[in-house]
This record gives C-alpha cells, structure tokens and sequence, in this order.
C-alpha cells in the first residue's frame, strides 16, 4: 500500500497505533525499539491474548490503556498518538521493515482497514514473546 499523508490517514496514526504481526515485533525489538512498543490486547472467549505494537505516546513500555466500554461501542475508542509519528506527520519506521502489517495495508481514505484478527491469530501462539519483552523493559501486563 502507498503511504498515504491525507488527514484522514494521518487521523489514524494520531488515534491508534496498529498491531505488530510477531516477525515485526521481533524485529523492532532487534532494532532497539522495545521501550517504544507497548502491549494492547485482544478480549478473547476465554482470555485476553495480548499482541505488541507501536507505543501511544505517553505509554512507551507498558500497557495499552483501558478503552471505556461505551467510547468502544460509540466508535470514539481513542488510544493515543503513536510514537512513530514524527512532528511532520511522517511514519518514522515506514521504511524500517518493521512497520506494522495494519498500519502498512490500512488507507483509510479508501476505506481499505484490515482486520486485527488475522494479527491476533498467530499471537496466540507466541504469548511467551510478549511476557519476555514486558519483563525486559519492566511493563506489567
């Protein structure tokens, strides 16, 4: 997908940073980049299965915030700004090789959005990566 810098798109970035599949959390963490992810999570049947990805500002090396039921069901669930987005308005890991697979296939002015489905699914597997980063940068989870 192209990066796109309409309002709408950059809208995005300023409001929920996207999800990590585990070979990009991976190599963010490689690249020195831990302390700039955080832990979200996804409320799953039984338990939540927790995912890594870019940091809203303020919550670098911790827990996503709690999302208020009724922000969630109203459509106005905000998490933040993400910490790659630079004061221009650019993705500052877009070129990395690490960019978010939600973030790199969402143009949300064309109204192409995946789904953080397809990210959760091969985190469950792999929540063992995502209590060792927490105990490597000091995030409860």
């Amino acid at each position: 997908m192209p990066d796109c810098h309409c309002d709408q798109c950059i809208s995005a970035c300023e409001n929920s940073p996207g999800w990590m599949t585990v070979d990009e959390a991976k190599a963010a963490v490689r690249a020195g980049k831990a302390h700039q992810l955080m832990c979200d999570w996804w409320v799953g049947d039984e338990q939540n299965i927790y995912v890594l990805c870019p940091a809203s500002v303020g919550y670098e090396g911790n827990r996503a915030r709690e999302i208020d039921l009724f922000d969630f069901l109203s459509g106005n669930a905000r998490l933040g700004t993400c910490t790659f987005l630079t004061q221009e308005k650019r993705c500052a890991i877009h070129t990395s090789g690490f960019k978010p697979i939600i973030c790199r296939e969402t143009v949300v002015c064309a109204d192409v959005r995946p789904n953080k489905r397809m990210v959760v699914a091969e985190w469950v597997a792999n929540q063992h990566l995502v209590y060792a980063w927490a105990e490597a940068v000091g995030a409860q989870i």
